[in-house]
């Protein structure tokens, strides 16, 4: 499939930092666009010595700088604190439980937004965990949960949401858009967006088959 930058670059840095930028979108600091409930204020993030880093990182942070156009210092800051924000992320999943959402990390700024359907209450337990892990976050209000997401995706699958299952190669969820993408044949990606009959929380995209796409190379070769 199809992937965009940040998938590409968590693929190149996979043994070092597997979750630096997982759900990389468009945070920012102080109030979080798009938020529909409260956002919290950051704190700085607690850095490991550069002693203490393996070499590896400091490939990671040349890729992050060259995937992204961020300084190397914000490189260095996202690398350092990747740790710590997996921690947060696993424990907030757990907490939240039916009302999260997703999330969405934005290299630009080191801030990591959660997604949740509940943001006035959830901001709390939030703001308590960020400050315990020491990473910089706000929070955005969503209309599906994680979970809800799931089911639609099977649904989408299905035929459900007004795509045809035979046309579908593959339904997968996005909860940095809070949305199901639905991957079909390249060749009918423009006429199925023309009909428009699918569901709102449906994004179409072409399926790319690697694979299949090395072999006709060889095959041309």
């Amino acid at each position: 499939m199809a992937g965009n930058r940040a998938s590409r670059v968590v693929c190149a840095v996979a043994l070092v930092v597997p979750s630096l930028i997982a759900g990389a979108g468009a945070g920012t600091t102080g109030r979080v666009a798009g938020s529909a409930g409260p956002t919290l204020a950051t704190r700085p993030v607690e850095r490991e010595t550069a002693a203490a880093r393996p070499s590896e990182w400091d490939e990671a942070q040349r890729i992050l700088v060259a995937e992204f156009g961020i300084s190397e210092e914000q490189a260095r800051a996202n690398v350092e604190s990747q740790a710590a924000r997996t921690m947060f992320r696993e424990v907030i999943v757990s907490e939240l439980g039916e009302t999260f959402a997703g999330f969405r990390f934005d290299p630009a700024t080191g801030v990591l937004a959660v997604l949740t359907t509940n943001p006035d209450r959830d901001v709390t337990t939030v703001e308590r965990r960020a400050d315990q892990y020491g990473v910089e976050v706000g929070v955005i209000g969503a209309e599906f949960s994680y979970t809800d997401l799931a089911e639609l995706a099977r649904q989408a699958t299905a035929g459900g949401l007004g795509v045809p299952a035979e046309e579908i190669v593959s339904a997968q969820i996005d909860d940095k858009t809070n949305t199901v993408t639905v991957y079909v044949l390249p060749e009918r990606l423009a006429a199925l967006q023309r009909s428009g009959s699918h569901d709102p929380v449906v994004r179409l995209a072409a399926h790319v088959d690697e694979a299949v796409d090395e072999g006709r190379a060889s095959d041309q070769n």
